[in-house]
């Protein structure tokens, strides 16, 4: 074994349990194994590769030492771009499972729907049925009403208002018009 498989398998040894280090050791650190073999055939293309953008690379950390900022920069748009990944992420987990549940418990409403009209018969259901729509409707009118109620009621404030500032004075409310300054 060279340097780097002793030092990695040195290092993995506190991490994995022995059946995996044995796996390690047998079918990809083993000189016969594929990608060994896969390894040996490509380094020469990757020494090759190496000599060839050398010259890149020192130009590129001699220009990362001479100006601080570029680095600061690059690392700031790396750690905003990591952080919106991690978001984007994070959403969509969120409305995987929001969305599973919503299915879940549309899906629970039928089932329990289905069942209630097996055991009660379809005559009983539909009587449930109708009693729980009236509710409803009732409801609804219940609703209406306030709000109807609500909108006159605002809507009349709003004319003695109106009627109070065309008439000069300061209207129902007094000085501030009612707004507590």
């Amino acid at each position: 074994m060279d340097f780097p498989a002793e030092w990695t398998m040195s290092a993995l040894k506190s991490l994995l349990p022995d059946p995996i280090l044995t796996f390690f050791n047998a079918y990809i650190l083993s000189p016969a194994s594929p990608i060994q073999a896969l390894l040996r055939q490509l380094q020469p293309l990757l020494s090759h590769m190496l000599t060839l953008l050398a010259p890149l690379f020192d130009r590129l950390t001699a220009a990362l030492a001479s100006s601080p900022d570029a680095v600061v920069l690059i690392f700031f748009l790396a750690v905003v771009v990591f952080v919106v990944q991690l978001l984007a992420y994070l959403q969509r987990i969120m409305l995987f499972w929001t969305r599973l549940a919503f299915r879940m418990l549309f899906w629970a409403g039928v089932f329990a729907l289905g069942a209630m009209v097996w055991q009660r018969g379809l005559e009983q259901s539909a009587r449930d049925a109708a009693v729980v729509g009236r509710g409803l409707v009732s409801f609804g009118t219940m609703c209406r009403e306030v709000f109807l109620k609500e909108y006159r009621r605002y809507d009349d404030l709003e004319k003695a208002r109106r009627a109070g500032a065309a008439g000069g004075g300061y209207g129902a409310r007094g000085r501030g018009g009612g707004y507590g300054y």
